[in-house]
């Protein structure tokens, strides 16, 4: 680790262990960390972990319905068969294929940041916060 990150992570720390004893005493402070966007350490990780077992979890399912569909007896009416399994599974990955081809291509035409406003916006847009209205 060089000097430039160790003096980032000490820096950090600091400020981490400042606001964990300010936490308590000043209600502000959380409001004002929580609409600068400051997260928990391992937040990020931990989001990686859900959406990973997520994505295990379907595809566990698909794999479970294909290799078994002949051997569910009753609940054979209750899952697709391989054809639909097989088309529904390709017309997913073309579409996710498709979505990070068209960011990657707008990231390099905008620019990072301008990228990043228009998915926020798009995103709260098609899938808004609970309790919030939308303001137009």
């Amino acid at each position: 680790m060089n000097v430039l990150k160790k003096r980032k992570l000490l820096e950090y720390e600091d400020w981490r262990s400042g606001i964990e004893f300010l936490s308590p005493k000043d209600h502000y402070m959380n409001v004002m960390i929580g609409q600068a966007g400051l997260r928990p350490p391992g937040d990020r990780m931990k989001l990686w972990a859900t959406a990973f077992i997520i994505v295990t979890l379907f595809l566990s399912f698909i794999y479970i319905a294909a290799r078994y569909c002949e051997q569910l007896g009753r609940f054979e009416k209750y899952f697709p068969s391989k054809e639909v399994i097989g088309k529904i599974f390709f017309a997913g990955w073309t579409i996710v294929i498709a979505l990070v081809v068209i960011h990657g291509l707008i990231r390099l035409i905008l620019g990072g940041e301008k990228t990043a406003r228009l998915t926020s916006r798009l995103l709260t847009r098609f899938f808004p916060a609970r309790g919030s209205e939308e303001e137009d």
